[in-house]
């Protein structure tokens, strides 16, 4: 496990000893904040990176906006895989303003990152400037069913796969519009949610 420090020391070799990197995965590091910002120095001159993934790494608004800052300087960037980090809106807000100036984005996944609907409301609105991007992923965050629909009415022309949470109660299945519903649900079925305790479960549009 890297933490800060790690993170640090790695990134000032990385340019020395990996000038043609393609994949950085750090996923389960505890690189906290000060390990985003390491990072951030690092991919400055990685111009062939294609893939960043940081799931599970403990970092913040002020983390993800050193790394948003640069995503730019990588301009084959083509995957973001940044789950369970605890962003908020604040960081997805800045986040969204870098995406749009990244050409060769493709899939981006923010996964159970603290997003309500502020920063899910950013991201809507940089989707018509991310023409390649294809596949979304906003499981596991508290994001109301109207900006849903804003996320799917500003879908650009590539995104093929948005994925958000949906309520599983019966009642409040009966209130999504009828070609929402599952399929049970169409047919006048009881749907029945996989576990008891939970509220959501995973709602996949595919275009």
């Amino acid at each position: 496990m890297l933490g800060p420090q790690g993170m640090i020391l790695l990134a000032e070799g990385l340019d020395k000893d990996f000038p043609q990197l393609l994949h950085l995965h750090l996923n389960k590091n505890k690189l906290g904040d000060d390990g985003a910002r390491a990072l951030s120095n690092a991919m400055i001159d990685q111009k062939r990176l294609v893939s960043i993934s940081i799931e599970q790494n403990d970092i913040h608004a002020v983390g993800l906006s050193c790394i948003a800052a640069v995503l730019h300087r990588c301009p084959n960037i083509s995957q973001l895989h940044f789950d369970e980090n605890p962003f908020g809106d604040d960081g997805i807000v800045i986040l969204g303003t870098q995406m749009r100036r990244c050409p060769s984005l493709i899939w981006v996944s923010l996964a159970d990152a603290n997003i309500g609907d502020e920063g899910a409301s950013a991201i809507a609105g940089v989707l018509p400037y991310c023409g390649s991007l294809q596949k979304l992923d906003l499981e596991a965050n508290d994001i109301s069913k109207d900006v849903v629909e804003v996320l799917k009415r500003n879908r650009g022309p590539s995104l093929r796969m948005l994925r958000f949470d949906q309520p599983t109660n019966e009642e409040e299945i009966r209130r999504l519009p009828r070609d929402e519903r599952p399929n049970d649900q169409r047919k006048g079925g009881v749907h029945v949610p996989e576990s008891p305790s939970t509220n959501q479960s995973r709602s996949i549009f595919c275009w």
